[in-house]
């Protein structure tokens, strides 16, 4: 006695591959429904149909590059792998100053250079130097060309960022060479790969960057790499590192360290770490508010001094609401300015410890400049300083 049988089968692109053994008159009628409304071609006993649901375009269309700092990606990206990589290596630049891997980070933005340069410049110049397809193609050649089509890159000198690339890549290194990988990746690493990024893709990290020239039609056109909050915390660093370079500062690792902070709280907000493995706060533990007896009690415990005689911001790392507490440096408040000597917030941890010229005051200078007056009244010092 034969049984009824209907069999399908799931193919790779979303195809189905249904085998229909004899069936009954009565099994026919109760599928029917079913077979109609797929698109099929019947073989035999076999029809072949193809899935009209979410499944198959999710099977078909091309799966986006996973990014986790960019909020977008140039124009036809996606046909030009090297160009996907460099941004994907920018990005894990950046996650290892985040772990203050500074050397290692100098390396992969080495690789993010190279892969930039490799989507727009590889195949002309493997016509212009007539190299085969085998034919290594050296990272400096790719910048030479760079440096020879435009104006703006010519100006870089990447000599010494790449020769500490090849010695950390083939010596290793050690936290002496930490100095040097900051001031390579603030000076030159990360410049050159964003002029690139404008100059070859129309395609730029800071929305700030953009030509105030050019007709609001062609702005609107462009596309902006980062969120503004990581555009801005990335700026600190360059603007500190600029104010501390020439200054008698011993070390200028410390310019770099609130966008280090910031990326920390990115990662630790997207992989969802528990409280316990990595302490988001004085308290251990990430809160969506901070009562003040809790700011009483961090500003005691870590600073000795009571919370009053602080300023309390918003932190511009975590968004927290006046979770950033701020001591001020009182000699230069006595001549009516506002210098930030110490800060931390309460809620993300982030920390900028005394001794770090230039940090703090760059890290605020917004709400500095728009909270002046009432700041200066509440020391009894109202009058504008000049």
């Amino acid at each position: 006695m034969n049984e009824d049988a209907f069999e399908a089968e799931i193919l790779d692109g979303g195809a189905i591959k249904i085998k229909i053994s004899k069936t009954s008159p009565s099994f026919r009628a109760s599928t029917q429904e079913f077979i109609q409304a797929l698109c099929k071609d019947s073989i035999g006993d076999v029809a072949v149909a193809r899935l009209t649901t979410a499944r198959q375009a999710a099977n078909t269309e091309p799966e986006r590059p996973r990014l986790d700092f960019f909020d977008d990606m140039p124009a036809n990206a996606g046909a030009h792998p090297p160009l996907v990589s460099s941004l994907q290596s920018l990005e894990t630049c950046f996650s290892l100053v985040a772990l203050e891997r500074y050397p290692q980070a100098l390396i992969v933005c080495a690789g993010a250079i190279e892969s930039t340069l490799k989507a727009k410049l590889e195949c002309m110049l493997r016509l212009k130097l007539k190299l085969g397809k085998r034919e290594h193609l050296e990272c400096w050649q790719l910048v030479d060309e760079a440096k020879f089509q435009s104006r703006k890159l010519a100006n870089f000198e990447l000599g010494r960022f790449l020769k500490a690339r090849n010695r950390f890549i083939h010596h290793g290194f050690s936290p002496r060479d930490d100095e040097e990988a900051v001031r390579l990746l603030l000076e030159t690493g990360i410049p050159f790969i964003n002029e690139c990024y404008k100059e070859f893709y129309d395609f730029y990290l800071d929305y700030r960057d953009l030509p105030q020239n050019w007709p609001r039609a062609e702005k609107e056109i462009c596309k902006f790499a980062f969120p503004q909050r990581t555009a801005d915390q990335l700026r600190v660093a360059f603007e500190v590192y600029t104010k501390a370079k020439d200054s008698c500062a011993t070390s200028v690792k410390y310019c770099i360290s609130t966008f280090a902070q910031y990326i920390g709280f990115l990662l630790r907000s997207a992989y969802m770490f528990s409280d316990s493995e990595h302490p988001d706060s004085h308290f251990g533990k990430i809160t969506v508010g901070v009562d003040r007896e809790r700011m009483k009690e961090a500003v005691l415990s870590l600073w000795q001094v009571p919370l009053d005689t602080c300023i309390e911001f918003d932190c511009p790392i975590c968004c927290g609401s006046q979770t950033l507490v701020a001591r001020l440096d009182e000699k230069r408040l006595k001549n009516k300015i506002l210098s930030v000597d110490e800060a931390m917030c309460v809620k993300c941890g982030m920390a900028i410890p005394k001794g770090r010229p230039f940090l703090a005051d760059t890290f605020l200078k917004d709400q500095l400049s728009e909270r002046k007056d009432e700041i200066l009244q509440k020391f009894g010092r109202n009058e504008l300083g000049t």
